[in-house]
């Protein structure tokens, strides 16, 4: 490997910190930044390694190094890509109160999602097989194929709407008039946006806090209601205690750990699309820095 390569990488690593260090909540589980450090460093390594490989095959020369770190990465972002990450985000999302109960069930999705895909593939080799236009023999190439063809889709959507998008920005912000009206614009929806995820999160506060009041202190159900207290932000909870809306005696359905469970993984999912939200309109509207530590707790990581 030359030395361009070796800083290039280095290059990537630091890049990869950096971007953590600016959009990382600071409440983020270790092991949550340790995968999303390991996987984004990897996926830009291959922007790397590219050049290098070319140059070598130009010069018919070969890197045993190379070669393996190629299957290393490509089977290493396989298996974080299909297993590693969704069941880590099912975990981390999960509505149950005990850690091998989340691991549980975001196993068990995963594997079901698998399973279903795994199948609708299987049908569609086999249709192949009754048309006559797959034999057993070409059956992992049809596989290699078939993966590379959704590498490619995804690529020419997302580098190809890039390539379009980031110069035509760049030209539209040449016109202050034309962006004024723009920003105007765009500012009314974001705005809306949070305010909806303000309100949905609001009623799933009231209704934790309606769950609260009828859960008694001595009850089995009364630590996992205080562990969906401690998730709601202090801003939605503060703003109900002074309306005590949710003083009311409404119907919030059977006081059973299963309605609990439901309740706690839905919090968690408007917690993150509210903070989500209010990081866009931090940065779109008002224009502060979410660097700040004050704002980065706001940020696109949850816990």
């Amino acid at each position: 490997m030359n030395w361009l390569t070796v800083v290039l990488l280095v290059c990537v690593i630091l890049f990869t910190v950096l971007l953590l260090y600016k959009f990382a909540s600071k409440t983020t589980q270790w092991w949550v930044l340790v995968l999303v450090f390991f996987s984004w460093n990897m996926d830009f390594a291959v922007i790397v390694l590219i050049p290098y490989d070319v140059e070598m095959t130009l010069r018919g020369l070969q890197d045993n190094w190379l070669e393996t770190a190629w299957k290393v990465m490509y089977w290493t972002l396989f298996v974080m890509c299909w297993f590693v990450l969704p069941v880590s985000q099912g975990y981390l999302m999960g509505g149950e109160f005990t850690f091998f109960g989340k691991l549980g069930t975001a196993l068990y999705r995963r594997i079901r999602t698998i399973l279903v895909m795994s199948a609708l593939g299987l049908a569609f080799i086999i249709y192949l097989f009754i048309r006559g236009t797959l034999d057993p023999q070409n059956v992992p190439a049809f596989l290699v194929a078939m993966s590379n063809c959704w590498g490619l889709f995804l690529i020419i959507m997302l580098l190809g709407y890039g390539l379009v998008a980031i110069p035509r920005s760049a030209w539209n912000n040449g016109n202050i008039k034309a962006t004024l009206n723009y920003y105007y614009f765009k500012t009314v929806g974001i705005d809306q946006n949070l305010s909806d995820n303000k309100h949905d999160l609001t009623a799933a506060v009231e209704k934790a806090n309606g769950y609260s009041q009828t859960i008694k202190q001595d009850s089995s159900l009364r630590k996992y209601i205080d562990a969906i207290l401690s998730k709601c932000p202090e801003s939605i909870q503060s703003g109900l205690a002074r309306t005590k809306s949710y003083r009311d005696k409404q119907d919030y359905g059977p006081e059973t750990k299963e309605a609990l469970v439901e309740l706690h993984q839905e919090i968690k999912k408007l917690v993150s699309e509210f903070h989500r939200s209010e990081w866009y309109w931090l940065i779109r509207v008002v224009g502060k820095d979410t660097s700040k530590p004050l704002l980065r707790s706001k940020t696109l990581l949850t816990t």
